[in-house]
C-alpha cells in the first residue's frame, strides 16, 4: 500500500498497486487503480474527487471522474493508449484541492507502472455467451460465470492472491476459489454489467510476492431487448433514510420498516435528439423496479424486482412517489444479504421503447443489518 501523510493530516492511499501492465491491454483494457482517503485517525473521507497525472511525456487519459465512497474508497481507471512495451509511467494520484472538506492542497502518493512485452500467463473464459453474444434469454437463465486459469503455475489458485476483473469499465474483485485451480466470478442477475453495448474483459492475478500474470482478452457483446440499460435516460432512485445515514441501511431501518424508495417522476426525461418526455411515468405503459444484493465478497446473493404496473399510465405520478421495500418488496431482502450492498434500478416502456437509468444514477448502497 503506497501512502502519503501530508500537512492537512489527510492519507491518500493507493490500495495493492499493480506495477506493471501488458502492452496489448494499452488502449484496450483501462489500468485501474484502487485508491482510499482518509484523515489522520483513519476516518474514511466521503466524497472526495480523484485525480490522475503522469509525469512522463507520455499522455493518458483518466477515464472516469470517481469520488470516494463511504469507506473514503474509489477506484480510478486510466487509459494507457499512448503507453508502449518498455516504457516505465510515474502515474501521480491526487485529491482535488477543491473537493476536500479541508480545503488543502493535497500531497501526491504514486506508483510506478512497468509496459511488459505481451506475456499471457492466465486463460479467462465466459462460457455462457453464445458466439459472443449474451441475450435476454442467456442473461435470465444461465449462469454469467467469467472463470481464470493460471497456465505457468504448478501452485494454482490461492485466496491469498489479489484477483481482478476488468470487464468494460468496471471492475470486479473478489471471486471464489475452486480447488486451488481456478477462480470464478459470478456475474448473475448483475444488470449494471449487462446494458446493452460491447464490452472487453480480461483478468490480472498478483501473488503476495506481488507477481503478476494477465490473461488473454475476452470480448462479449450485450443485445437484450429488455435490458435495464437500453435506453439509459431515466433519472435514478434514492433512499432518504439511508443518504441521512452515509449510504447506509441498518438493522433500525430495515426492522422497522423505514426503507422508502424514492423514485423521480417530476422531472422530465431528456433524450440524445433532444425530445423530451415531460412525465415518464405516466406516459409509460410498463415497468420493473429491481434490486441486487452482494456480500462483502461482491458475490450475488438475493435478487428481487417488482412490476411497477400500478405505478405507471393512469396510476402514474407526475411528482416524487415512494416504494417501501420491506412492505411493497420483499421483507426479507436485506436480511439475506446482512453485510454488504444492494444496487436500485427500474426501467420503463414507453411507445413500445424500452428505457433504463442513467448508468451514472443507478444508486449502490451499503448493507448492515447486524449491528446496532
Amino acid at each position: 500500500m503506497n501512502e502519503i501523510k501530508n500537512d492537512s493530516d489527510l492519507l491518500v492511499s493507493i490500495l495493492d498497486p499493480i506495477s506493471s501492465w501488458p502492452d496489448s491491454w494499452c488502449g484496450v483494457i483501462p489500468y485501474s487503480l484502487e485508491v482510499q482517503v482518509t484523515d489522520s485517525a483513519y476516518n474514511p473521507q466521503q466524497n472526495e474527487s480523484i485525480i490522475v497525472t503522469c509525469e512522463e511525456s507520455v499522455e493518458i487519459t483518466q477515464l472516469n471522474s470517481p469520488v470516494t465512497n463511504v469507506a473514503g474508497a474509489a477506484d480510478i481507471l486510466v487509459d494507457l493508449s499512448n503507453a508502449k512495451a518498455g516504457m516505465s509511467l510515474s502515474l501521480d494520484v491526487s485529491v482535488e484541492a477543491e473537493s476536500t472538506n479541508l480545503g488543502e492542497v493535497l500531497e501526491d502518493p504514486s506508483v510506478d507502472v512497468y509496459i511488459l512485452s505481451d506475456t499471457y500467463d492466465a486463460s479467462v473464459k465466459f462460457p455462457a455467451a453464445v458466439n459472443g453474444i449474451v441475450n435476454d434469454d442467456v442473461f435470465d437463465s444461465e449462469t454469467l460465470e467469467v472463470t481464470v486459469i493460471l497456465t505457468n503455475s504448478q501452485e494454482g489458485m490461492s485466496t491469498s492472491n489479489d484477483i481482478v476483473l476488468y470487464w468494460g469499465d468496471y471492475v470486479v474483485r473478489s471471486p471464489a476459489i475452486t480447488e486451488n485451480q481456478y477462480a470464478t466470478f459470478d456475474l448473475s442477475g448483475r444488470e449494471e454489467l449487462f446494458q446493452n453495448g460491447t464490452y472487453k474483459y480480461a483478468v490480472s492475478v498478483v501473488d503476495v510476492a506481488g507477481n503478476a500474470s494477465f490473461s488473454n482478452i475476452g470480448v462479449v457483446v450485450v443485445q437484450r431487448a429488455n435490458s435495464a440499460g437500453s435506453n439509459p435516460y431515466l433519472n435514478g432512485i434514492d433512499i432518504p433514510v439511508a443518504d441521512n445515514n452515509n449510504g447506509y441501511i441498518n438493522r433500525v431501518q430495515n426492522n422497522n420498516q423505514l426503507v422508502e424508495v424514492r423514485f423521480n417522476g417530476k422531472d422530465p426525461v431528456t433524450l440524445d435528439d433532444g425530445t423530451i418526455i415531460e412525465t415518464p411515468f405516466i406516459q409509460a405503459d410498463s415497468g420493473t423496479f429491481f434490486v441486487t444484493g452482494y456480500n462483502t465478497d461482491g458475490v450475488v446473493v438475493a435478487n428481487v424486482s417488482k412490476d411497477l404496473s400500478s405505478y405507471v399510465g393512469s396510476g402514474g405520478s407526475n411528482d416524487y412517489f415512494t416504494i417501501n421495500m420491506e412492505k411493497e418488496v420483499s421483507p426479507s431482502f436485506f436480511n439475506k444479504i446482512g453485510i454488504g450492498r444492494a444496487t436500485f434500478s427500474y426501467n420503463l416502456t414507453i411507445n413500445g421503447v424500452n428505457y433504463s437509468v442513467i448508468k451514472d444514477q443507478i444508486k449502490t448502497y451499503n448493507v448492515n443489518v447486524t449491528g446496532p
